[in-house]
């Protein structure tokens, strides 16, 4: 990527982080609606992304700012004041050019069409992009898509829950999904799907509608099913437990990496404004991606505060990419495909794995293998190994009776009895 290329990416990045910051009162409320649909199950599946890779969003960036800029104008001319939220029933696949706007975004999903997911979108950000990235190389198919709507705040609007079967790859079963959807329509008539910033009147109305008693039954009916299916394949719930600590450590090692490349950039910059050839070149600090383990188990909070509300809960053992360990006591973390908050008292950093120096390799020769966060049968048990997979060998520890290896970016311990 040239000089102007990057410089062009950095103020693509730059304006879009000034435009979302303009509005953050008015996202409180709909982020909260994302986030209550999000506790009800897939929490990586329900937020509503447009799919760009870094290296193509550079050349995609004049129509992601043009249709942006189409979709604010359009929804500016058409508002005039919020209806009324009255309590209708859903309507399921009632309006064919919704279904075919919300198929479209499905398959643009499995086939990764940049194209058509910037078409139908009106706003991006760039952390949603690279988790959503990095999401589809696990998504194999939806199927048995539904889509049950009620009216939006405006005329022509519409929110709409789509139930969905979602196949994961190597997966033969299916995970039930629940996504949420805002709909409007442009001005040459076509249904598109909003993700620009709200106003508190549309937020509240959101808001509102999902309060009503078929949008609580259809959650609670997810819940049931996603619950029902977890109990009947263990595998497929360790897959999909296993899938999210992968996600979230794939994106912050993209984004530490974006990092790393903006800092080698800026230096270069630098040296040839200075022009000062006798100066050694300085070698950027490499970003590295820190991780957590929870030493007992403790609540996960929306916001660094006591009184805020709990979204979750972390059980002993388990690691998760730190964000910031804060002044004020609580560490923010990568959680549920968003971010959460603990008191950091309760966890204490995992050491660097890429700077342990291993000692050798070892081969699994059982059938599967758990992986523990301590050298004991009763530790939390991190992901499991199978016949014939080797890994990285760190040390024999308790009397050789466990083997210290590198697991997924972490320490892990495996029973020494079970390799060779």
């Amino acid at each position: 990527m040239s000089k102007k290329h990057r410089k062009d990416h950095d103020s693509f990045k730059d304006s879009f982080a000034q435009f979302n910051s303009a509005m953050q009162d008015n996202l409180l409320l709909v982020k909260e609606w994302i986030t209550d649909i999000g506790k009800v199950l897939l929490p990586l599946l329900l937020v509503i992304l447009v799919f760009i890779t870094v290296a193509i969003s550079l050349n995609a960036r004049d129509r992601v700012e043009q249709a942006t800029e189409e979709a604010k104008s359009v929804l500016e001319e058409a508002k005039t004041d919020v209806q009324e939220v009255k309590e209708t029933v859903f309507e399921e696949d009632a309006y064919p050019d919704i279904n075919k706007l919300i198929y479209r975004y499905y398959e643009a999903l499995e086939m990764a069409d940049i194209d058509i997911l910037i078409d139908i979108h009106s706003n991006v950000t760039q952390t949603e992009l690279l988790r959503l990235q990095k999401m589809c190389e696990y998504i194999d198919r939806y199927e048995n898509i539904h889509v049950y709507t009620k009216p939006g705040p405006y005329i022509d609007t519409y929110i709409a829950y789509v139930m969905s079967d979602v196949f994961l790859v190597g997966q033969e079963e299916s995970v039930p999904g629940l996504s949420a959807f805002y709909i409007c329509k442009n001005d040459d008539g076509a249904y598109y799907i909003n993700t620009s910033e709200l106003s508190q009147e549309e937020a509240l109305y959101i808001k509102n509608v999902t309060l009503q008693s078929d949008v609580v039954d259809l959650k609670n009916s997810a819940r049931v099913s996603y619950n029902k299916a977890m109990e009947n394949n263990p595998d497929l719930s360790e897959f999909w437990a296993d899938l999210s600590v992968n996600l979230d450590l794939a994106v912050s090692e993209e984004m530490a990496l974006e990092a790393k490349l903006k800092t080698q950039l800026e230096d270069e910059m630098n040296e040839d404004v200075s022009g000062n050839e006798e100066n050694p070149e300085e070698v950027p600090t490499e970003p590295v991606v820190r991780r957590v383990k929870v030493l007992d188990r403790v609540n996960v909070r929306k916001s660094a505060s006591q009184t805020a509300d709990k979204i979750g809960s972390a059980g002993a053992g388990e690691t998760y990419v730190l964000l910031e360990h804060m002044t004020n006591g609580w560490s923010k973390i990568s959680y549920n495909s968003g971010e959460g908050y603990i008191k950091s008292e309760y966890l204490e950093e995992v050491e660097d794995v890429s700077k342990i120096q291993a000692s050798g390799t070892v081969t699994v020769i059982t059938a599967s293998l758990n992986v523990r966060s301590e050298p004991s049968q009763t530790a939390q048990r991190i992901g499991a190994l199978t016949n014939g997979q080797i890994v990285d060998l760190v040390e024999y520890v308790e009397g050789g009776e466990w083997c210290k290896i590198k697991f997924n970016d972490q320490i892990g311990y495996i029973k020494s009895e079970f390799v060779e």
